[in-house]
């Protein structure tokens, strides 16, 4: 039996409990990449859009909707190209999901609680069912994960204070061990055109 049969079938005996501590654990040591598409409801209007994202501890780079947004766990960028603008702000401490969308992965292990973890087929997929609600004070009220027995996200739901719920679809989710070097996390402010107005908040 070789090593993914081997893991495939370790996977396979978890009660859905313990494969969301694991995929929870993973999340908060490794660097995760996936490409996503999200849509918002009981919002008028809705919102929808794509992108991906790269995610490790509480620095991100996201590509989407015309904006790329690099963050090294102390400043972020969001960088308009087409319109020639960039604004870089100071990472605050404490920031919830709508301000770090790193933490939506990386920190749900934290100031949420496992309320229900359920086996269940969706899109044609087994997949555990993870219902997180919020012990902390955050825009975030309620997260719910779709993990594949062998650990990797398929959707995601998050609901905020004012009851809008966002909806993601990942494909091409990938984890690797968190890595010391943070480069790829660093803007290079060089890459912007000589002509970009930046405003800078920090």
């Amino acid at each position: 039996m070789n090593v993914i049969a081997v893991i495939a079938a370790l996977a396979a005996m978890a009660t859905p409990r313990e494969t969301v501590t694991e995929f929870l654990s993973m999340a908060s040591a490794s660097r995760l990449s996936f490409n996503y598409t999200y849509s918002t409801e009981n919002r008028t209007p809705g919102m929808s859009g794509s992108g991906s994202v790269t995610v490790q501890g509480s620095a991100f780079m996201m590509n989407g909707d015309g904006l790329e947004v690099i963050c090294d766990g102390t400043s972020r960028w969001t960088v308009d190209r087409s319109a020639g603008e960039a604004i870089v702000e100071t990472v605050a401490e404490g920031e919830d999901f709508s301000a770090n969308p790193a933490l939506f992965l990386s920190g749900s292990g934290e100031g949420f609680d496992l309320k229900e973890a359920s086996s269940l087929k969706k899109g044609g997929k087994d997949v555990v069912k993870a219902v997180m609600e919020a012990t902390v004070k955050s825009n975030v009220r309620k997260i719910v994960l779709y993990i594949t027995p062998d650990l990797k996200l398929t959707e995601a739901e998050v609901t905020v204070s004012d009851g809008t719920l966002t909806r993601f679809v990942a494909e091409d989710f990938t984890s690797e061990p968190a890595s010391e070097d943070l480069s790829v996390f660093a803007f290079d402010k060089a890459t912007l055109p000589p002509d970009t107005v930046i405003t800078d908040l920090r």
